[in-house]
């Protein structure tokens, strides 16, 4: 009865991760994200799509994100750019899964209080985003996900950023897996 169980969680998951491909894929470069809006209480700034896939490329932020990354060490920026393009090695299927699970719709959850949107869809577009990116050919990473979000803009709230990743890793030091991870370092 297990093994069924869990075959049909499979073959669920991998019916939704069609079904939104579908839904959302032939849409995906009209609807896709093509510009990052970046918030810090008052202040906004954008960066296409194009330019993170430029800066990623190059090594070098557009001329005018200066005044924003200026307080950040050259080491950050560089690692921040290569990491819009690492590879995270996992399959729609399993993906697909994991963001369907209790844990992964409360993680979706809390990643969306950092986004800001005009709805309450915040947790339905960044399942979506995550399962399309992880369609693409070069697999899911940043560039992907931003370029599968389904919306012209990803617009972040980096204070509530912050915040979300401070709650998540602390909520993560709280777990038996996290003291485990301790113990054996």
């Amino acid at each position: 009865m297990g093994s069924n169980w869990k075959n049909l969680k499979i073959v669920a998951s991998l019916l939704s991760a069609i079904a939104l491909t579908q839904f959302c894929g032939s849409n995906t470069s009209v609807r896709a994200a093509d510009t990052v809006v970046v918030r810090f209480g008052l202040l906004a700034e954008s960066i296409s799509l194009a330019e993170l896939h430029k800066a990623a490329d190059t090594g070098e932020f557009p001329r005018g994100l200066e005044l924003y990354i200026g307080g950040i060490s050259p080491e950050k920026r560089r690692n921040f750019l290569r990491m819009l393009k690492v590879k995270v090695p996992i399959d729609v299927v399993t993906l697909s899964s994991l963001l369907h699970t209790e844990i992964g719709t409360t993680v979706l959850s809390n990643l969306s209080e950092a986004l800001v949107r005009e709805d309450q869809a915040g947790v339905q577009a960044l399942r979506a985003a995550f399962v399309l990116g992880a369609t693409q050919p070069e697999g899911l990473s940043l560039l992907s996900f931003i370029a599968a979000y389904p919306s012209q803009r990803l617009e972040i709230n980096v204070l509530k950023a912050f915040q979300v990743a401070r709650s998540v890793n602390t909520s993560f030091w709280r777990t038996p897996e996290a003291i485990n991870y301790e113990m054996t370092d």
